[in-house]
This record gives C-alpha cells, structure tokens and sequence, in this order.
C-alpha cells in the first residue's frame, strides 16, 4: 500500500537530496486512478492542491505518480535542481494532461528539460507485467539550454517539449 505515509518519505528523501544539490531520478509505483485505493486518493487529494489548500479539480482522476510530480516541484523552488521520474504514460495523453500539468506549469513554473517517448517496459516477474512508460525530466530554474526528445535510439532537440 502506498499510502501519504510512502509519499511523504519519499518526499523526505528528495529533500535531502535537494539539500545535497543533487539530481532526483525516481521510479514512483505505477497506479492508474481508477485502481487507487481509497487511501491512495485520498492521497492524491491532499497533495495535488492548490495555494488555499484545496484540491484541483481534476486530482481526484489523475495517476498517482503525479502526486510526485506536484511534490517535487514544491520542492525545487529557488533552486537548480532537476527531477526525473519513470512514469506511466497515460500522464501525456487524454484527459489526464491538463489535471496533471497545468497546476505545475502554472503554480510552479517547471519546463520540461528532456523526455523519453512511450517505451514498453516488461516486468521480470512470473506474471508479467507490460507497462508503456515515458520518462519526464523537469526543472524550474532558468536555463535556455535545448530541451531533448528521444524515442527508441534517436533524440531531437526542441527549444521547448509540452506534455502531449
């Protein structure tokens, strides 16, 4: 179960990486909406918030990675630290792309630094899982560095990647 007692020391474990300056590259657990627990909604409403503390709109339809997302860009205010997160890539497509980006291009000024394209990712397990994933790397600080786009083995560079 990943309930606010995962996110919050997950959190904690960025935060001592934002202390060190360092770069966050996280593989956050892989929870679509509609197979989130009830603690794990409840999770995303009390994270996914706005300036009043009221939940978005949209958090209570948005995967539970992006719980990740919102925190990580609290955390890099003022600073020049980047994040990455593996990620299921239903938070690039559909209705999810609003509800998950807009708060954190619009409350937190992040930009998107580089992105992987969706790839297959295949669980070792006996049962195995196929989950398509993206990879977003995200920042707020000022940096007019090209952005990078990949997709399999080749890479392009924009001066700006949206989430769709």
């Amino acid at each position: 179960m990943y309930a606010l007692y995962t996110i919050d020391t997950a959190i904690l474990c960025v935060a001592a990486i934002l202390a060190l300056r360092l770069q966050i590259i996280v593989n956050p657990p892989f929870v679509g909406y509609s197979l989130q627990s009830k603690a794990q909604k409840d999770d995303i409403l009390s994270v996914y918030v706005d300036e009043k503390g009221k939940p978005y709109k949209a958090a209570g339809k948005i995967d539970y990675v992006s719980g990740w997302y919102f925190k990580a860009s609290q955390m890099m205010q003022n600073t020049r630290i980047r994040a990455a997160f593996v990620s299921t890539n239903s938070i690039t497509q559909g209705e999810q792309v609003a509800g998950v980006w807009k708060p954190l291009y619009d409350r937190f000024g992040i930009h998107i630094d580089f992105a992987y394209r969706t790839f297959r990712w295949d669980s070792e397990a006996s049962l195995k899982a196929h989950v398509h994933c993206v990879i977003i790397g995200f920042s707020v600080s000022d940096d007019s560095q090209a952005r990078r786009l990949f997709a399999g083995d080749s890479m392009q560079e924009a001066a700006n990647i949206n989430p769709i």
